[in-house]
């Protein structure tokens, strides 16, 4: 279910959007960053556009608005609350239901790790359900 999350970032990409790492993408709360004079600053929500109809959802500039500059050589310059997640268990796709519960059932099952192989194939079609809610390397 929805969850909110900060995702930190050394600076502003290169490229004219990003790709949150979670989904569904619910909002943006706020964009922080940390100037080139070394101050923390908030973006203002004018400033930037979100779309939480794409998957992975995605945050850019606004119109005739580029990303701010941050200060060279700060590690996790830039901070990202967002919120990401399904509305209440009930709106979760069946796909991801049926994979965990192949997965627990799996683990519960085989246990003392005597069947190794069996648990392995369960386990292999549980990743398999869940494959299309994966993004990048989260998951």
């Amino acid at each position: 279910v929805a969850q909110t999350w900060d995702w930190t970032l050394d600076r502003f990409p290169a490229a004219p959007c990003l790709e949150l790492p979670l989904a569904p993408l619910v909002s943006v709360a706020s964009v922080a960053y940390t100037d080139t004079a070394g101050d923390a600053q908030v973006w203002g929500a004018a400033n930037y556009q979100v779309d939480t109809k794409a998957t992975p959802g995605r945050l850019a500039p606004a119109y005739g608005v580029a990303w701010p500059s941050t200060r060279a050589q700060t590690l996790g310059a830039v901070t990202i609350q967002f919120t990401a997640g399904w509305a209440d268990a009930a709106s979760v796709p069946n796909d991801i239901k049926q994979g965990l519960l192949m997965m627990v059932g799996a683990w519960h099952s085989e246990r003392e790790g005597v069947h190794l192989n069996t648990v392995f194939r369960q386990l292999d079609t549980a990743r398999h359900l869940l494959l299309n809610y994966r993004i990048g390397g989260f998951a």
